[in-house]
């Protein structure tokens, strides 16, 4: 068998054994290496999810994203906008957040202000699982009102206590620093998984803009 087979068939099986049959109208092709996904999905997270799994497999070069999100013509604009302010209201880690929300055509935009990157990245997320949503521009500043007066030192100290206090990840060759309140986090980690956690703590912090994660995974 050809390598390209191997890989559409790494693909096709991946695809349907962690989508949870969500892979239905996907098509794969693979040249080189290189894996094209077209077909139609419901949700704009599911898109991302499929391209995220193809992504993470072996022998996989780059990934072409060809896939369309359903929509559904009894759905319009005010419907989605009321759908994720219900997702978000019922969410209790975004219970103290404001955000605005508006709806044109199926693209969502996300205002306001919320403590963290991590607060802003879920609303997000969130939002992508409404069934009509094609695209979410994610307008969310980051940080309370205060956040401005935090130095980067400070930011770092409080990202080692928060990775030091962690129970899940063991860090010790993880370097971090931090500029105009961005983390750079580099150094080794023992999984992937790891290296998505500490990423993810890094985000808890308030205050925190962005995350340069550059950790390596070891073999």
């Amino acid at each position: 068998m050809k390598q390209d087979e191997l890989i559409k068939e790494r693909v096709d099986e991946a695809l349907f054994r962690r989508m949870d049959n969500a892979d239905i109208g996907i098509n794969t092709i693979v040249t080189n290496g290189n894996v094209i996904l077209s077909g139609i999905v419901d949700t704009l997270s599911e898109k991302s999810y499929a391209v995220k799994i193809v992504k993470e497999l072996h022998g996989v070069k780059a990934v072409e994203d060809a896939l369309t999100v359903s929509m559904d013509g009894k759905i319009d604009d005010d419907d989605i906008t009321n759908k994720i302010v219900d997702r978000l209201v019922l969410e209790p880690k975004l219970k103290d957040s404001k955000l605005g929300i508006t709806t044109n055509q199926g693209e969502v935009f996300l205002k306001g202000r919320i403590a963290t990157l991590a607060e802003a990245e879920l609303a997000e997320t969130l939002a992508s699982t409404v069934m009509g949503v094609k695209k979410v521009i994610n307008q969310i500043q980051i940080g309370r009102n205060d956040d401005d007066l935090i130095d980067d030192v400070s930011l770092c100290n409080e990202l080692v206590e928060v990775i030091s206090n962690s129970e899940e990840f063991f860090a010790p060759d993880v370097d971090t620093s931090c500029r105009d309140r961005v983390i750079y986090l580099s150094g080794r980690v023992r999984t992937p998984l790891e290296k998505e956690g500490i990423e993810y703590l890094a985000k808890t912090v308030p205050g925190v803009r962005r995350v340069e994660n550059r950790m390596m995974v070891e073999n």
